[in-house]
């Protein structure tokens, strides 16, 4: 929060020099900025310093991609982080000796070629619900047997070390691949909340008290639904609504922003319910408010919310990071970007986790996983410009004020993707961590009433991941 205070500050004293103002109750802080820049820590001028020379010798290095525009300067959203992008390629072909081929591949392809072992790549990027099924299924590579992979996993900043289970990482998702677009935040009405007269729900993020119970202050004020048994979009505004969430994700979404772990920490660890109980019912009574309020507009097939939220029929959304991002200059409508809502005001700090996004993993039939590793590290190592690069495409773009700016640095700082959502799609992991929440939330389940069925169900997975 210092840090988030120090730039809103800086952000001010440019608008009281150029002459603007700052309007204590609509809190609008729509002067421009520009300059603003991410605070980093002094790194080593060649991130790939740990990691040798040579060994290639002019051999190519394949990469298979479901997403070009994550890993193909050619392919990048602007001019600066095709630079960025293409950077990092000539290094690890320049450390190597090795030629990187970036190939085109479709989920089903990558799929096929692990379960068949055949004319696999030396890496894959794929969606991480497809690296999950890979992993529990042995098709990939215990990346910290790699070469040098523990000097990468430190640039992580605790990501490897968070997604591993037991002593066994498989797949791994991070800034290297744009997780931080991702992620989950509240997108709000700034027209409806100035024309109540009400305070800028920035200033309350700032301060730290943006909670579920304060943005319900703001839907009981603005709504025209509040006390309502149902709602009409004609005539009624609705306190919030999401896209491209179905109900069980949007619960899990809001759990997740309560930052408890379901599993705790697994580095070392088999998988095991340790989170704190009291902490669980206290997020899970905030959930089950957001999820069973009246003022909710859900998405049906007759329905596109995205919609109704530009026509400007709702004052809070909930979805992707970067869902409305260049539809900010659309006539008569001003929204700005918020982190989820804390699920109570003791929780430490905001957190905007993710629910879906692309795996890096090496394929066990590789025949060289030592090359492969080399690569897979110098990958990551020679990332570390592609976040701030990629925000600063968002706010030269997309961001139009300082409160915007702000909570874009926000967001990316408590970007975090829980266990549970990266392993959703296996069964044992599903049942008892996101599966769980969301029953817990829609049928009032206590969750530490399946404390020792959760364990029992966890000992089959783990011993995939020894």
């Amino acid at each position: 929060m210092k840090k988030l205070f120090i730039i809103l500050l800086s952000c001010l004293l440019l608008v009281s020099c150029a002459g603007g103002e700052i309007q204590n109750v609509s809190g609008d802080v729509s002067e421009n900025v520009s300059d603003t820049e991410k605070e980093e820590s002094a790194l080593p001028l060649d991130p790939l310093a740990v990691l040798p020379d040579g060994h290639f010798e002019g051999a190519e290095t394949v990469i298979w991609t479901t997403d070009l525009s994550v890993a193909d300067p050619n392919y990048a959203y602007d001019t600066a982080l095709k630079k960025i992008m293409q950077e990092r390629i000539d290094s690890i072909e320049n450390k190597f000796d090795t030629t990187i081929v970036i190939v085109k591949k479709t989920a089903a392809e990558i799929k096929s070629a692990l379960q068949s072992g055949e004319n696999c790549p030396d890496i894959v990027i794929m969606p991480s619900k497809d690296g999950a099924t890979a992993s529990v299924n042995g098709q990939l590579t215990n990346m910290w047997s790699l070469p040098y992979f523990s000097e990468a996993a430190k640039a992580l900043g605790g990501d490897a070390e968070e997604q591993t289970i037991n002593n066994s990482l498989f797949m791994l998702t991070g800034t290297f691949n744009f997780t931080q677009q991702n992620s989950l935040v509240v997108y709000a009405n700034r027209d409806l909340i100035k024309s109540k007269g009400m305070r800028d729900p920035a200033y309350s993020v700032d301060d730290g008290t943006w909670t579920v119970d304060k943005m319900f202050e703001y839907i009981n004020a603005i709504s025209t639904v509040a006390g309502k048994p149902t709602g009409d979009l004609e005539t009624d505004i609705f306190g919030y609504t999401s896209v491209g969430l179905d109900t069980k994700s949007l619960t899990n979404v809001f759990w997740n922003g309560s930052g408890i772990k379901y599993f705790g920490e697994t580095m070392g660890k088999p998988l095991k319910a340790e989170f704190d109980y009291e902490l669980g019912k206290q997020a899970t009574n905030a959930v089950k408010k957001l999820m069973e309020s009246s003022t909710k507009l859900t998405e049906s097939s007759s329905l596109n919310t995205k919609q109704a939220f530009l026509d400007q029929k709702v004052l809070f959304c909930v979805t992707y990071f970067n869902q409305f991002l260049g539809e900010n200059k659309i006539e008569g409508f001003d929204w700005e970007i918020l982190p989820l809502p804390k699920t109570s005001a003791e929780q430490e700090s905001y957190y905007s986790p993710v629910t879906e996004a692309l795996c890096v993993a090496v394929p066990k039939a590789n025949e060289d996983s030592y090359s492969a590793g080399l690569v897979l590290s110098a990958w990551i190592l020679a990332s570390r410009e592609i976040e701030p690069t990629l925000h600063r495409y968002y706010i030269t773009h997309n961001s139009s004020d300082n409160a915007n700016t702000v909570m874009m640095y926000e967001v990316f700082n408590t970007v975090h993707y829980p266990l549970t959502e990266l392993y959703s799609s296996i069964y044992n992991i599903n049942s008892v961590g996101r599966e769980l929440i969301a029953t817990s939330v829609t049928d009032n389940i206590d969750l530490g009433k399946y404390i020792r069925w959760q364990d029992a169900q966890m000992e089959q997975t783990a011993e995939k991941f020894k």
